[in-house]
């Protein structure tokens, strides 16, 4: 059976492997790149990648905004949530540099709809909701980065997919150190 350059990115995406070794590993070229190179088609890949990571932002800004969280907390959110905004810039020029037209965010009212923002009422509702967008982001970048031909784009969207895995494991320890007490499930 023979595999294929994405089957192999995904296989070692599981092992956590850093976006350049992932690319590394795939032996990718510039001449492979050049071959039949139809921006286009990265430029649809990466409107994607976008897409996923103005829905990651809006999921953090809207848990800061519930108030849910101590100091330490909001802090780990603002942190993880400037990474979301250096991927979002980033993925924009390159769409920009190749001559696309970076796809606008979701309205809020878009975002609340969508993904039945309203059901966070307590930090570990808010910690398991982001974990999901984390999970997703990584999922959505690691496939991104097989259908992308040019190699660096491969290797940002690919780095990007690791950093997901860091921000989810970063919030399950968050979501591990809050005890269970349910009657704090409904929030005042």
């Amino acid at each position: 059976m023979d595999r294929t350059r994405r089957d192999l990115l995904k296989e070692l995406s599981a092992f956590g492997l850093s976006g350049t070794a992932l690319t590394l590993s795939l032996g990718a070229t510039k001449a492979e790149a050049a071959r039949g190179y139809d921006p286009r088609e990265d430029i649809f890949y990466l409107n994607k990648a976008l897409t996923r990571e103005y829905e990651v932002i809006m999921s953090y800004d809207y848990s800061i905004a519930t108030g849910l969280f101590e100091k330490i907390a909001f802090e780990m959110f603002n942190m993880i949530l400037t990474g979301h905004n250096r991927h979002k810039d980033m993925i924009s020029r390159a769409i920009l540099r190749l001559g696309g037209t970076p796809i606008s965010p979701p309205s809020e009212e878009e975002f609340k709809n969508s993904f039945n923002a309203e059901l966070i009422r307590t930090g570990s509702d808010a910690l398991r909701f982001n974990q999901r967008y984390e999970s997703e982001a990584f999922v959505v970048h690691s496939e991104i980065a097989t259908y992308l031909k040019d190699p660096s784009l491969m290797t940002m969207i690919a780095g990007f997919a690791s950093d997901e895995v860091v921000h989810e494991s970063l919030l399950i320890k968050a979501k591990a150190s809050v005890p269970f007490d349910p009657t704090l499930r409904i929030r005042d």
